[in-house]
């Protein structure tokens, strides 16, 4: 598959305007797309919450119904604090999450990325 230079100018100037984003913001960018909800089989800490198809049974439409008292593997920035800080940088992991996030929603999430 040939990617145009278009379609490369425009995937590097949205990244680019996230990184800036990332930089300027003390929280995760999420999107609220709610793809991450839609792909919780494979977390053991949120067993409880999968409707059996990998799905949590707190996403309404692309929202938490508990957000405020979600769990910690659902929070990305307390993820990073208490988990992930000693070995990545907070743009680089924010990065990361990104790109997960990204890969979801284009459904190229393989199953070899879980953990």
């Amino acid at each position: 598959m040939e990617i145009s230079q278009r379609s490369l100018v425009r995937f590097w100037l949205i990244h680019k305007r996230l990184l800036i984003s990332m930089r300027e913001s003390s929280e995760f960018p999420c999107t609220r797309c709610g793809e991450c909800c839609r792909h919780i089989n494979r977390i053991p800490q949120l067993a409880p919450f999968d409707l059996g198809n990998g799905v949590c049974r707190y996403l309404q439409g692309n929202l938490c119904a508990i957000y405020a008292t979600r769990p910690e593997v659902c929070r990305v920035d307390s993820m990073y604090e208490h988990y992930f800080k000693t070995y990545y940088t907070k743009e680089d992991f924010y990065q990361i999450n990104t790109q997960v996030c990204e890969m979801l929603r284009k459904g190229q999430f393989e199953n070899s990325f879980y953990l």
